[in-house]
C-alpha cells in the first residue's frame, strides 16, 4: 500500500510523505569552522584532525569516521583552538572541491572521540540531542548537492562557503524513521560497496597480469627455446641473445607539445582540415587509450603547434600523472606541454609503447622524478636505456601483446561497467529512501 504524500514545495525534493517536514539547514544545525592549519601543521602522532583532502579521499563513504580519515596536530590547538573540535552527530563539509561532483562531501562525526575539523573545512554543528546519521545520507545524494553545485563559485577550484551551506533545506523525516532509514541504509549500502570492492579488487589483478605479460614479453621476448646473455643491467637480467641495449635518443626523436595560454588557444570544433589537440586528461591511465571526445581541434597547417606524426607515443612527464599516463596514436595530433611525443622510423613504435608501459621502464621513469610538481626531463629521458629485439621480433612482440591485452582490458571494461552500475544503484538506494519515495518496512 502506497503511502500519502503531499508536494514539498521544492524542485529538488518532489513530493514527500505528509508526516515529513521541509527546513532550511539551520533549523537542525549551526556552523563552525575548522582549524587556521596548512599541511605543514601536521605531525605523526597527536590529536585527530580531518581535512578537506581527507574528505575528498576514496576512503570517505561520508557516514562514518574510518582510520584512513585521520590525521594529526599538536595538543597546542586544544588551548588555542577548541571551537574547532567536534562532536559526535556533527559533520565536516570540504569548503573547496576541484569539481563539481564533490561539492558537497563531508563525513558524519559517528565517534565521540576528540576530533578536530582541519583546514579548508566548515563544521556543522548537532544543535539537538539526536543520531543523525540520516543526513549523512542525506547529504550523499545528488538531489540535495544540487542546491550547492548551482551556487558555488570558481572556475578550475569550485568554493563551498558558509553562506552557500545556509541556504540550503533538508527533508526532516520522523525522528523513529529517520533511524530507520539509516539502519537500512547502512545494510543496503554496506552490502552494495561489498561487492564493489571486490570488483575493484579483480581490477586490480587483471592489471597486475596484463603487467606481467607486457613486462615478460619486452624483457624476454615470445619465442620458445632460445639463448639468454646477461644485459649488464641489474634491473633486467638475463636477455635473449640477439637482443641489444640502446639509449632512447638513438632510436626514437623525442620532444614535448605545446605551452598554451588559455587565450592563445586557437581550438576548432570542426575537424575539417583539423587534427585532435590531446590533453593528459584524455589519455585513460587504465587502458592507456586516448579519448578523442573532448572536441578540440587544431588547423593542420598551423605551424605554431608542435605535431605528433601518427603512429607516436604519447607519455606523460610532469605532474601526479608523471609516468602512469601512456597511449599510442594512430594519427596525427597535437599535444599538450605535460606530454612528449616518442616516435621511432627505425624501431617498432608500437613495441617502444608497450615497453614504456613495463615495470621495468617506469621503475627507471621514477627513479628520475624531480622538481616541485614532479617530472623527468626530455634530456634524462634521452639517456634512458631501452632493451630492442630485432625489428622484426618488435613487430611480433607488438601483434602478440595487442591481442594479449585487448583481451584482459576487454575483463577490466567489464568489471569497471559493474562497478559503475553498483555505484548508480546505491546513489539511486539512498535518494529513494532519503526522499521518502520508498518506506522502509516497520
Amino acid at each position: 500500500m502506497s503511502r500519502p504524500m503531499k508536494d514539498s514545495g521544492v524542485e529538488w525534493i518532489g513530493d514527500i510523505p505528509t508526516d515529513w517536514n521541509v527546513a532550511n539547514i539551520r533549523k537542525l544545525f549551526s556552523f563552525g569552522k575548522g582549524l587556521p592549519i596548512t599541511k605543514e601543521n601536521l605531525r605523526e602522532s597527536g590529536l585527530s584532525v580531518i581535512s578537506y583532502g581527507q574528505i575528498h579521499s576514496k576512503f570517505n563513504d561520508g557516514t562514518t569516521v574510518k582510520p584512513e580519515l585521520i590525521r594529526f596536530v599538536d595538543d597546542y590547538y586544544l588551548q588555542s583552538n577548541p571551537e574547532s573540535i567536534v562532536k559526535k552527530n556533527d559533520f565536516i563539509f570540504a569548503d573547496t572541491s576541484e569539481d563539481l561532483t564533490g561539492c558537497g562531501n563531508c563525513v558524519y562525526i559517528d565517534t565521540d572521540d576528540l576530533i578536530f575539523a582541519g583546514y579548508h573545512t566548515i563544521i556543522l554543528r548537532n544543535k539537538t540531542d539526536s543520531e543523525l546519521k540520516y543526513f549523512a545520507f542525506l547529504f550523499q545524494s545528488d538531489a540535495w548537492r544540487k542546491q550547492i553545485r548551482e551556487r558555488v563559485t570558481g572556475v578550475k577550484l569550485f568554493s563551498i562557503s558558509q553562506k552557500i551551506l545556509r541556504a540550503t533545506s533538508i527533508l526532516i523525516p520522523p525522528l523513529d524513521e529517520q533511524q530507520r532509514i539509516a539502519t537500512f541504509l547502512d545494510g543496503e549500502c554496506a552490502r552494495i560497496d561489498s561487492v564493489i570492492e571486490k570488483t575493484r579488487a579483480s581490477i586490480e589483478e587483471y592489471k597486475k597480469l596484463k603487467q606481467a605479460v607486457i613486462t615478460r614479453a619486452v624483457t624476454k621476448g615470445i619465442r620458445p627455446a632460445r639463448t639468454f646473455k646477461d644485459s649488464g643491467i641489474d634491473w633486467l637480467g638475463e636477455i635473449p641473445t640477439d637482443w641489444n641495449v640502446g639509449r632512447i635518443k638513438n632510436l626514437a626523436n623525442i620532444f614535448t607539445g605545446n605551452s598554451i595560454r588559455d587565450e592563445e588557444k586557437k581550438f576548432y570544433e570542426d575537424p575539417i582540415e583539423a587534427i585532435p589537440y590531446i590533453s593528459t586528461k584524455d589519455i585513460d591511465m587504465t587502458l592507456q587509450t586516448i579519448n578523442f571526445s573532448n572536441g578540440m581541434y587544431i588547423k593542420s597547417a598551423d605551424e605554431s603547434f608542435k605535431h605528433a606524426p601518427a603512429h607516436s607515443v604519447l607519455l606523460c612527464i610532469e605532474g601526479g600523472s608523471a609516468g602512469k599516463k601512456i597511449a599510442y596514436t594512430a594519427q596525427e595530433v597535437c599535444f599538450v606541454n605535460k606530454l612528449c611525443c616518442f616516435h621511432s622510423n627505425s624501431c617498432s613504435n608500437k613495441y617502444i609503447y608497450y615497453y614504456l608501459m613495463s615495470p621495468a621502464f617506469t621503475e627507471l621513469f621514477n627513479s628520475y622524478i624531480s622538481g616541485l610538481i614532479g617530472g623527468v626531463s626530455v634530456k634524462a629521458l634521452n639517456n634512458f636505456k631501452i632493451l630492442l629485439p630485432p625489428l622484426d621480433e618488435q613487430k611480433e612482440i607488438a601483434v602478440y601483446l595487442d591481442e594479449k591485452t585487448a583481451a584482459i582490458d576487454l575483463l577490466i571494461a567489464k568489471k569497471n561497467q559493474l562497478a559503475t552500475e553498483l555505484a548508480s544503484l546505491k546513489k539511486s538506494l539512498i535518494f529513494e529512501y532519503v526522499t521518502g519515495k520508498k518506506a522502509v518496512p516497520i
